[in-house]
């Protein structure tokens, strides 16, 4: 534990080389021969911990290739990242501006989240209860903070309490907008790409919890959205996140193979596109937009997935029976 601790630390400082802000900053990356050893070692950290914590020789059986959702998802994301280059910057801009469809697409996506959860919490046993009750707010927070708590539409004055905010406005998030952001994108990794792969390959470590684990077109959406970034694409999590999807969907294995691949791919294509036409952004900031839109859709197809299922037990033992019998929710 020592040796990992001292070993990120020695890559945030080099991260940092010449930048100042390699935890939470909103500044593009720049190249040097430092920050890009460090993204390699960190790359190669976060691959040997993801394949570290297989405890199954072999994932249980999956839904295969591509599903028509997921590849119309991956097919979705794919054209958004080319109209920058196609049609112009305004197109990508414009959609994505306070009050214009990305903003209120995302505020929707998650309170439709938020109420499929709590139907699924109807029929799930008391422990899986519990944690939906706790996620419902998170949810709605979320929804309202996206909208500003409809201040704009609305028209109410800023309160006191959120004068500090950067764009005073009575949200949190703008109180301290690099902490919120990547603390919301580290979160979101880690809860629709990190929890699918523990729930695949090491369910035990999820207890009973395991039957909650987002499925694999959740798993599209949160790895798509690590792609759209640009203005913090300098900062440590975002290469944490960025290398957790790598990591993830190499090692994904199964029937599985081919989707993981095609979303690694389009991903990466997501990422390298906004970052030719970065510098050229009116707003730089403006593909972070979409990237909580994804995120917020992969919550939405995890919450539907969980609404859909009958009743949901928290007796697993991460059993090959248990997970085969989770399965439909895990995969799909």
């Amino acid at each position: 534990m020592a040796a990992l601790v001292g070993g990120i630390g020695a890559l945030v400082v080099a991260l940092a080389t010449g930048r100042g802000e390699a935890l939470f900053g909103s500044s593009p990356w720049r190249v040097t021969v430092p920050t890009t050893g460090a993204t390699l070692a960190l790359g190669a950290l976060v691959l040997a911990i993801v394949v570290g914590t297989r405890s199954t020789s072999s994932p249980p059986s999956d839904g295969g290739g591509a599903t028509r959702v997921e590849l119309a998802v991956l097919a979705g994301a794919a054209t958004v990242a080319a109209v920058p280059h196609v049609l112009g910057i305004r197109w990508f801009d414009s959609p994505a501006r306070e009050d214009q469809v990305v903003e209120w697409a995302t505020a929707l996506a998650a309170a439709s989240a938020c109420a499929l959860v709590l139907v699924a919490a109807r029929r799930a046993s008391l422990p899986l209860r519990l944690a939906l009750w706790a996620t419902a707010p998170v949810l709605f927070v979320m929804a309202g903070e996206e909208v500003s708590w409809l201040q704009r539409l609305l028209g109410y004055g800023t309160p006191d309490a959120f004068s500090a905010s950067s764009q005073g406005e009575a949200n949190l998030h703008n109180l301290s907008t690099d902490r919120f952001q990547s603390a919301f994108y580290l979160a979101g990794c880690v809860a629709l790409v990190v929890v699918p792969h523990l729930a695949r390959w090491a369910p035990r470590s999820l207890g009973p919890f395991a039957a909650l684990a987002p499925g694999r077109l959740a798993a599209t959406f949160g790895a798509l959205a690590v792609g759209f970034t640009y203005a913090r694409t300098g900062n440590l999590v975002h290469h944490v996140t960025a290398w957790a999807v790598v990591a993830v969907l190499v090692s994904w294995g199964g029937a599985s193979r081919r989707w993981a691949w095609t979303t690694l791919a389009v991903t990466a294509w997501c990422q390298l596109s906004l970052v030719v036409v970065g510098p050229d952004l009116i707003r730089p900031w403006s593909p972070a937009e979409y990237r909580e839109l994804l995120i917020a859709l992969g919550l939405l197809a995890w919450a539907g997935g969980l609404a859909a299922r009958g009743p949901l037990a928290s007796r697993f033992t991460g059993s090959s029976r248990d997970v085969a019998a989770a399965a439909p929710t895990v995969w799909r």
